[in-house]
C-alpha cells in the first residue's frame, strides 16, 4: 500500500483547488475550511466504480495511492469512498496549513479531526452525507443536523467515542462510532486492505454506489436505481437497460460511461448481477 506522505507540492494544491473551485486560501479560519467541505461534496463524489477498477486494471494503485494521481483522476470526474476521500482532504488541509489528523470510525470507515484555536472539529467528506460544516463533537446532549432529507444524530458514548446515526425517512439506516484520537495514515493499513476484501460484512464490494451533492438537491446511486432528493421531495429512477443507466450516471456524477460499464462487468464477475440484459 502506498502511504506516501510527503507534502503536496505547489503545483497539486492547485490543481486540487482548481477542482474545488476555490480561489482565496490566504486567510486559514472556520469559514475557509466550511468553503472546501461544501466545494469537495459538491464536486467530487463518492462513488465506488473506481474501486472496482483499481482492483482489476491497476494493481500497483488498488489501495490508496498517490494525492496527485487522485487529483488526476478528479479532474475527469472521479472520487472514491472514504479512504481515498478523506485521506487525501486530510493531506490538502494540512497542506494549506491547518492542524489536520485522521481518525477511526467504527467500523469501516475513516474520517479527519481538525485542530483550529485549540478546538477540535470533525470533518468528513468521505461519507455520502450532508455534513457540509466543521462539527465540534457534543460532549453531553445529542446533536442533530438536519439536511436533504437525512437526519444525522451525534451523541457522546464514552471518553474520546461518539456514535454517528444517519437517519431517512425517519429510521435509521447506518451507525457507526467515531474513536475521537488522532491517527496517522499508518494505522488504518489494515482497515483499508480490509476494505477491499470480498466478504460477507463488506457490502461496498458487492453492489455500486455513488453520492454527490447539487445546491438544491442529493443525488444517491444504489446499483440500477438513482435517487433525487431534498427536504421535501425524493424522486427514484430505477433502470433496466445498462447503456440508459451508464448515460444518467455520467450526467449526474460525472463517471465515464466505460467505468461504469466496467464497474457492472467487475460485480456480475463475482455472480452479483445488477441488469437483466
Amino acid at each position: 500500500m502506498n502511504t506516501s506522505q510527503h507534502p503536496l507540492s505547489i503545483d497539486t494544491i492547485k490543481q486540487y483547488m482548481d477542482i474545488l473551485k476555490v480561489k482565496d486560501v490566504s486567510h486559514l479560519d472556520l469559514a475557509l475550511l466550511r468553503t472546501l467541505i461544501r466545494s469537495h461534496l459538491h464536486t467530487i463524489p463518492y462513488e465506488n466504480f473506481s474501486k472496482y477498477h483499481y482492483m482489476k486494471n491497476d494493481m500497483g494503485m488498488r489501495y490508496i495511492y498517490d494525492t496527485e494521481a487522485f487529483v488526476m483522476r478528479a479532474r475527469i470526474g472521479w472520487g472514491g469512498t472514504c479512504y481515498p476521500l478523506n485521506i487525501h482532504f486530510a493531506k490538502l488541509l494540512k497542506s494549506l496549513g491547518y492542524n489536520s489528523s485522521l481518525v477511526r470510525v467504527r467500523k469501516g470507515h475513516v474520517a479527519i479531526m481538525v485542530c483550529f484555536d485549540d478546538q477540535d472539529y470533525y470533518v468528513d467528506v468521505g461519507y455520502g452525507s450532508p455534513l457540509f460544516s466543521p462539527i465540534k463533537l457534543p460532549e453531553e446532549g445529542r446533536l442533530q443536523i438536519k439536511k436533504l432529507g437525512e437526519e444525522i444524530f451525534i451523541k457522546k458514548i464514552a471518553p474520546s467515542l461518539f456514535e454517528i446515526d444517519r437517519h431517512a425517512d425517519g429510521k435509521s439506516f447506518v451507525k457507526k462510532e467515531i474513536e475521537w484520537t488522532p491517527l496517522s495514515l499508518e494505522n488504518f493499513t489494515a482497515d483499508i486492505e480490509h476494505s477491499h476484501m470480498d466478504e460477507p460484512d463488506n457490502i461496498v464490494m458487492r453492489r455500486l454506489s455513488a453520492t454527490i451533492f447539487k445546491p438544491r438537491y442529493c443525488y444517491y446511486l444504489n446499483n440500477e436505481t438513482i435517487t433525487r432528493k431534498n427536504e421535501y421531495t425524493k424522486e427514484v429512477s430505477k433502470f433496466t437497460d445498462r447503456g440508459s443507466w451508464a448515460s444518467n450516471v455520467y450526467q449526474v456524477f460525472g463517471i465515464e460511461e466505460d467505468v461504469s460499464l466496467n464497474a457492472v462487468a467487475f460485480l456480475e464477475e463475482r455472480g452479483v448481477k445488477i441488469f437483466k440484459d
